[in-house]
């Protein structure tokens, strides 16, 4: 026989309830494992796309600054190539000046009345024996001749005693002209860094020819450039060093270029 207890108390005896408690507590725990879960995974893609904010911000100012240096890059390479043309239109300037100073010496050294645009007249022995002598036949000098009457006469034409008449014909000089030329090829035919490549093709060219004067072929009056050419004096005949243009440019050739 057993002793009952002096106080009251309580004692569970149903198992369908104490599983019921157990299943609730595991849903519980589930639950705020899920929560956790959750949480965990919400902050993950907060720094995930505050990352990727931050990126594309620094892409965005990557961007911004080599567009700087492009723009300063390419304001460089144009003060650059302005500074070039005014460099290069200077030294044009000079050496046509020069140019022009020099054919204008050779101009006044050449025998007055010998223009470049008008053949050379001479006069033959047998007028120059009848201007020595009267209309009647007789040894006495023929008075003056006045002042208005016409010089027709005097324009007589020998064909072989003419001298060159093409456009742009100079008396030839026993100096060379290699210096002009190289400076034409520099600073006017070929001028700046683009025809770089061109200019010393040419001058190798002219570099290694031995002969004593030269000449520059254009095409039309835009002074397209065709070729350069050695003259020869003895031949009177262009042979052609370097271009595109004939390879020799003979005296019926030059009446065709040059009218």
């Amino acid at each position: 026989r057993s002793a009952t207890p002096s106080g009251p108390a309580f004692v569970v005896t149903d198992d369908q309830a104490a599983e019921d408690f157990d299943k609730i507590a595991e849903q519980r725990r589930q639950a705020k494992r899920a929560a956790l879960l959750a949480k965990t995974m919400k902050r993950k893609e907060d720094f995930a796309s505050k990352v990727d904010q931050i990126e594309q911000r620094n892409a965005e100012k990557r961007l911004a600054e080599m567009a700087k240096r492009e723009m300063a890059e390419q304001r460089k390479l144009e003060k650059e190539l302005q500074r070039q043309k005014i460099l290069d239109d200077y030294k044009r300037r000079k050496m046509e000046k020069e140019l022009g100073l020099e054919s204008g010496s050779n101009s006044a050294r050449s025998p007055p009345g010998r223009g470049h645009s008008q053949p050379p007249f001479i006069r033959t022995k047998s007028q120059m024996s009848e201007s020595a002598m009267g209309s009647d036949g007789s040894d006495k000098p023929r008075p003056p001749r006045a002042r208005g009457q016409s010089t027709v006469e005097q324009r007589i034409s020998v064909s072989s005693l003419q001298e060159p008449t093409h456009k742009l014909f100079a008396k030839a000089v026993p100096k060379s002209n290699r210096g002009l030329i190289i400076n034409a090829l520099q600073y006017s035919v070929f001028p700046g860094a683009v025809n770089d490549s061109t200019r010393s093709k040419t001058m190798n060219d002219l570099a290694a020819s031995d002969a004593k004067h030269f000449l520059i072929l254009f095409r039309d009056y835009k002074c397209q450039y065709r070729g350069l050419y050695s003259w020869d004096q003895v031949s009177d005949t262009a042979v052609k060093i370097s271009g595109q243009g004939p390879s020799k440019c003979t005296e019926s050739i030059m009446k065709l270029m040059f009218k």
